[in-house]
């Protein structure tokens, strides 16, 4: 009879048959019940219309990378988009002289004068360019609150999925339980 090979690469009897020693008691191993009960129940859950599609699981390698998903993006440092202090830097440096100390502001800067805004100001303007443009190369910026919402359904529609399968899962493990069970009291 040919042998199959089930999801962890061991040879077992196809599982239409059982196969029994002299003895009375079957031959098969925990691992190759396992396979044929799996089998079944995959088998069961693609015939039902309401139960939901069993897969087989995916390998232990396989597996750490997708729980881990998609590596998170990488921000640039919170001094990219800090550009208020500059600002007011440059605002308490251009009040009038009435109201600051000769010499100095009250931060220790110079007084500026009217001509020499527009090249104080041009840092600050840079500054804030280059924010803008890296917030305009980060994932997914253009995408629409409508267009988040419908993912953030997709990714609850598969949650409840993976919770159903996972009931499915618990469903096997028991059924390997009893299986167990049942060959330890032969």
């Amino acid at each position: 009879m040919p042998k199959q090979e089930n999801k962890r690469g061991k040879r077992s009897q196809p599982n239409s048959s059982l196969s029994a020693t002299a003895g009375g008691q079957s031959s098969r191993t925990a691992d190759e019940l396992e396979a044929i009960v799996e089998n079944t129940l995959l088998k069961k859950a693609s015939e039902s219309k309401d139960a939901p599609k069993m897969e087989p699981a995916p390998e232990p390698s396989s597996l750490a990378s997708i729980l881990a998903g998609p590596a998170p993006p990488t921000f640039p440092p919170p001094e990219t988009f800090d550009f208020i202090p500059q600002t007011h830097d440059l605002l308490q440096r251009l009040l009038p002289a009435a109201e600051q100390s000769p010499g100095a502001t009250a931060n220790g800067l110079a007084p500026l004068e009217p001509k020499d805004v527009d090249a104080e100001a041009s840092r600050i303007r840079l500054k804030i360019q280059k924010a803008r443009a890296i917030i305009s190369e980060m994932p997914d910026i253009e995408r629409t609150i409508d267009e988040q919402e419908e993912e953030i359904k997709a990714l609850e529609a598969k949650i409840k999925k993976q919770k159903e399968v996972l009931g499915g899962v618990r469903h096997l493990k028991a059924v390997k339980n009893a299986a167990a069970a049942l060959k330890a009291s032969k």
